[in-house]
């Protein structure tokens, strides 16, 4: 009788030490919720005092800045369309999280390639919407990119030497350019 005592004590305990971890863990997601948004609104704030000279319209009477940079601040909201669920962090927090009782598995959801950009000549498709991650049921995406927020796809240069490689059955891959460089070839 006592050893089913201790082993429903010992589980007892156990559960009672994964439910605080658990607890734990939601308690740094939310905390890292909040600093990824913290972030966001500073980004739109920085990004609105930077337009604030162009908004400007010098007149007689004085200006209300704060009014000002605020109409700049939800312009700026309003044009993202970014979420703070699907932010970078947040998306290697949760992995990191996961990783920790399902090492080697894919995240649900994450069974296929995340994003893939290429035309539609090849075999590689672009399905997948940069941003959101979710499908997109047209070749293109509406959402807007700003380039400070894209990412770089470490198998993507993989996948673009795999098709230069491919040989004939690939027409045109030798056309397959990497254009990071671009912006730094423009600035010399």
């Amino acid at each position: 009788m006592s050893s089913v005592v201790n082993k429903l004590t010992n589980a007892a305990e156990r559960e009672s030490s994964e439910a605080e971890t658990l607890i734990a863990v939601k308690q740094l997601e939310a905390a890292a919720l909040e600093l990824v948004a913290s972030c966001e609104d500073c980004t739109c704030y920085a990004d609105a005092i930077r337009k604030v000279p162009g908004a400007y319209q010098p007149s007689n009477q004085m200006t209300d800045f704060e009014k000002l940079i605020e109409a700049e601040v939800n312009k700026v909201k309003g044009n993202s369309s970014t979420s703070v669920e699907n932010h970078l962090l947040i998306r290697q927090f949760r992995e990191a999280v996961w990783n920790v009782h399902h090492a080697g598995q894919p995240m649900p959801g994450d069974e296929q390639e995340d994003v893939l950009m290429t035309s539609t000549q090849t075999s590689i498709l672009n399905v997948t919407c940069p941003l959101t991650g979710k499908p997109s049921q047209f070749g293109g995406c509406p959402r807007v990119l700003q380039v400070g927020r894209v990412t770089c796809d470490s198998l993507l240069q993989v996948e673009i030497d795999e098709l230069r490689s491919s040989g004939p059955s690939a027409p045109d891959a030798e056309n397959i350019e990497d254009l990071t460089d671009d912006e730094d070839d423009s600035n010399e």
